[in-house]
């Protein structure tokens, strides 16, 4: 299995529009990633992503990870105990589904690099379509089970559901 990253001075890796298949093996993801707003990642389905320790994606475009039930996608930590998972900001749809999303653990000093467990979404009008995702192991957790999150606004810290300690 290949390994495929991306690296810009600084640390951080800019991602324009492209896809990533399951042809170039594990995309090992070895500093914060970030999808500028205008841009889209597309991960076919039977996708791997290995995360080191205390990376994320930043989306501040779009996402769409759209697994099949034969074919997951899997976001997971790879040599580390853990990441930081998915930021997904910048007001437009994202997509993920039939994905494992696992031992996402965010830490920093600063908001919002401390929240979010597997996805943090911040932005007005930002959504993401879920379809068939397993969460395990992250820090927040929470089970929904036949549920439509639809129409939902909130001042402050959520809409239709905000977790905290």
């Amino acid at each position: 299995m290949g390994a495929y990253y991306h690296r810009l001075e600084g640390g951080f890796g800019v991602i324009t529009t492209t896809t990533w298949d399951k042809l170039h093996g594990a995309y090992h993801i070895v500093c914060d990633v970030i999808v500028p707003a205008g841009n889209t990642l597309t991960i076919n389905e039977g996708v791997e992503v290995l995360f080191d320790n205390d990376v994320k994606i930043i989306v501040e475009g779009s996402i769409q990870a759209i697994g099949t039930a034969a074919e997951n996608i899997t976001f997971k930590n790879g040599i580390a105990a853990e990441w930081c998972g998915l930021r997904i900001s910048g007001g437009i749809s994202s997509a993920i589904h039939h994905a494992l999303i696992t031992d996402g653990h965010p830490d920093g000093d600063n908001w919002p690099d401390f929240h979010g467990g597997a996805i943090y979404m911040t932005g007005a009008n930002t959504d993401i379509d879920l379809d068939h995702v397993v969460f395990r192991d992250n820090n927040t957790s929470a089970t929904l089970d036949s549920c439509l999150l639809v129409g939902n606004l909130a001042g402050n810290n959520g809409g239709a559901i905000h977790i905290q300690d």
